[in-house]
């Protein structure tokens, strides 16, 4: 833990997970081959340009840095989301602390998003957790890291949002919406029809509609899991499978026979699987299998008996995630 920035008033946490954000390699000209999660936060914070120090000293808050792992977010398990959320537990409960930044790679920001909005819960309803990331390593000549890192502050210390979301390229998402819709460009991310909640230009915030009512957060269900005495519980298994022309039949059998707790079918436009799959998964269900449904389509979401909470063929579905963030709540569901 390091101060990195001081100031009489409230403070801004940075918590680092490491990722693109924090990476480091050999050519400045090259942005696609680095190592992952190479720096820390309080070197990250260090190296900032003066525009961007100058964009977060103007916030009139201190900013404290943390490294809570330095992994490439294709390695994340189960156990670093669960060490992150009570690391922001503890930090959201100091009453000097206005809000919260976490620094992650983009390959899986957004499952961590809404794994962190479901089981924070209310704890975020006056203090926000603003995650942040890179598409560029540290080293890069134009790396966009440190740029998304001063607006992400910006946006902790504005008080004008609440709950988990996703602040880059100039953009704020919220953490059901937010989507990471390409391999390699900076503006990567996007919202789907939702579009995006608020900007950031210049250390200037601006709600995209100031008008609105902040959405309400919940009372979280899991939070006997946030305090460090009580062991991580075990991670069911739920696997995310993909249903596409000429899906294999075997598939779905095999994980049944195996053992598999929950499944989430990334079904065709509405919700659609083949005959047999459908079958198939409905046997899983009676079985005690958790089934869910999700479309494999990028934007939009599945439309069905909103009474029963089901597709027009009969699978219960989350009503606007994704497959990767159904998959993350069926795992929450099933503890």
């Amino acid at each position: 833990m390091q101060a990195v920035f001081n100031s009489n008033r409230q403070s801004v946490v940075v918590l680092g997970m490491g990722g693109t954000i924090a990476g480091e390699g050999d050519d400045p000209s090259q942005t696609l081959t680095y190592q992952a999660g190479a720096r820390s936060v309080a070197r990250l914070m260090a190296d900032l340009p003066l525009q961007c120090r100058a964009q977060i000293e103007a916030t009139g808050c201190a900013v404290i840095g943390e490294s809570v792992a330095q992994i490439d977010s294709k390695d994340i398990q189960w156990t670093h989301w669960w060490d992150l959320a009570r690391r922001v537990v503890h930090w959201l409960d100091e009453p000097s602390v206005q809000g919260l930044v976490v620094t992650h790679g983009t390959d899986t920001l957004e499952e961590t998003a809404w794994f962190l909005d479901q089981v924070l819960g209310h704890r975020t309803r006056f203090k926000p957790v603003v995650i942040t990331c890179a598409m560029r390593p540290a080293t890069a000549a134009d790396a966009d890291g440190p740029q998304n890192l001063a607006d992400a502050v910006v946006v902790a210390a504005s008080g004008a949002v609440r709950g988990v979301v996703v602040c880059v390229a100039g953009e704020v998402f919220s953490a059901q919406a937010v989507q990471k819709v390409h391999p390699t460009r900076v503006n990567a991310f996007d919202g789907g029809p939702v579009s995006h909640i608020a900007t950031v230009h210049s250390g200037v915030f601006q709600r995209e509609n100031p008008d609105d009512a902040l959405p309400l957060v919940s009372q979280s269900r899991w939070d006997r899991w946030l305090t460090p005495e009580t062991p991580i519980p075990k991670q069911p298994w739920v696997e995310c499978v993909w249903h596409t022309g000429a899906a294999s039949s075997q598939l779905l059998p095999l994980l049944a026979s195996a053992g598999v707790d929950g499944v989430v079918v990334a079904a065709t436009g509405n919700g659609t699987v083949n005959e047999e799959w459908l079958m198939q998964l409905q046997s899983m269900s009676v079985a005690g299998v958790a089934v869910r449904c999700a479309t494999r389509c990028s934007h939009g979401a599945l439309v069905g008996d909103k009474e029963k909470g089901q597709t027009f063929s009969g699978l219960a579905f989350y009503p606007e995630l994704n497959a990767v963030k159904s998959r993350v709540q069926l795992c929450l569901d099933l503890l």
